[in-house]
């Protein structure tokens, strides 16, 4: 998430505030907030921090994509049970693709087999930009103006995974650093200004 976009928040931020200094750690795995010495924390999904705030920022879906290379070479699909007859690429947690036809309400789920999988999500990016299969991931990794020329398309965009929300959390101090509260006026602003694909999520 940070190396897909929320770094260009933490960089403005930085720009703005060039006395504060920032220390960036990106986890994939539960990291103690308290014993790590955290100020800030963003998370995706609902799993929370004990005796945190959790203001909601996002909320994102999770939906397919492919590179054009691989659906020419393999075909596109109409429905989600024509997966099981292509090479999948995952997250490494995730193991079951549950997604729901936005219109009808229709369900499917895939568990696999997977081609390849990765517990970092921009290596599956990658893998899937290589032509390697079709990956599951938040649509903001692939349909940002960014993206425009990077050969990778939506699959079945109305089929989508249940949303998760993107929290920031921090601390509910008396005396809470004037450093902190910056920050956290920054990143809701910062937020108000964006527009698709993050609005949208």
């Amino acid at each position: 998430m940070t190396q897909a976009w929320l770094k260009e928040c933490l960089f403005s931020f930085a720009a703005k505030f060039p006395n504060i200094t920032l220390d960036v750690q990106l986890q994939n795995e539960k990291v103690d907030l308290v014993d790590a010495q955290v100020d800030i924390a963003f998370r995706v999904g609902d799993e929370l921090a004990q005796d945190w705030v959790a203001r909601n920022l996002w909320s994102s879906p999770y939906g397919l994509v492919a590179h054009q290379s691989y659906l020419d070479q393999y075909g596109d699909i109409r429905h989600p049970s024509e997966l099981d007859r292509h090479k999948l690429v995952s997250v490494s947690s995730l193991k079951n693709w549950s997604m729901t036809e936005q219109s009808s309400g229709e369900k499917y789920t895939i568990q696999g087999p997977y081609l390849f999988e990765s517990n970092d999500v921009l290596v599956v990016r990658e893998a899937v930009s290589y032509g390697m299969g079709i990956g599951w991931m938040p649509p903001y990794y692939f349909n940002n103006p960014s993206h425009a020329n990077s050969g990778l398309v939506s699959v079945l965009p109305e089929w989508l995974g249940q949303a998760r929300p993107i929290k920031l959390l921090y601390r509910d101090r008396d005396m809470m650093p004037a450093r902190i509260q910056v920050f956290i006026q920054h990143v809701l602003e910062w937020k108000s200004l964006q527009t698709a694909p993050y609005a949208s999520l």
